[in-house]
């Protein structure tokens, strides 16, 4: 049971939009060997990603999805040893499978914070989002962040932010570089 994994603990608890790279970033800290490959997907769309080889003991229930559906359904912990931090995973907020999926997910992480002795939200946020109706999904989680506790103002050193897929901005730059010299 998760709540009884993470009781009088402290948490790191990694939250974001599916996709982002929660499950891949808490691999990497754990000490997995991520490879780098291109996958295609079910509509034939190729793309560089990133699946780990070698997992550490006790995270192999921990998957990493390249499809648009979450492979993480519900909130999963992980105590590596030697450290202080339990690192619980989380599905995708604005989740591919509807409001169910969020709204347990959302519970539960308010269970885990009444639970655990110390907590650390870790925000992981694609650089790809940027991109995306003027950085909605960037909005979107801000939003969501700030329903997370009661006051986002006397709790936001509780919140640590990790971006990813930072090779999106070299696109973006470019296409503004091209527009410059227009």
């Amino acid at each position: 049971n998760l709540l009884a994994r993470v009781t009088g603990k402290e948490v790191a608890l990694f939250i974001g939009f599916t996709g982002v790279g929660k499950t891949s970033l808490i691999h990497f800290l754990c000490g997995s060997e991520l490879v780098e490959h291109i996958h295609v997907s079910e509509e034939g769309l190729r793309k560089s990603v990133f699946t780990p080889k070698g997992v550490v003991d006790g995270l192999e229930s921990f998957i990493v999805g390249h499809e648009h559906a979450s492979q993480t359904k519900a909130l999963q912990s992980f105590w590596p040893p030697d450290s202080p931090l339990v690192y619980v995973d989380s599905a995708g907020h604005f989740d591919t499978r509807g409001d169910d999926v969020d709204i347990a997910t959302t519970i539960t992480c308010r269970k885990v914070a009444e639970v655990c002795s110390r907590l650390r939200f870790v925000v992981v946020i694609s650089c790809a989002g940027f991109f995306n109706v003027r950085a909605g999904p960037l909005r979107d989680v801000a939003l969501h962040v700030s329903k997370l506790v009661r006051d986002f103002k006397t709790d936001q050193k509780a919140f640590s932010y990790i971006f990813t897929h930072v090779h999106k901005l070299d696109a973006f730059h470019r296409c503004c570089d091209a527009v410059r010299e227009t």
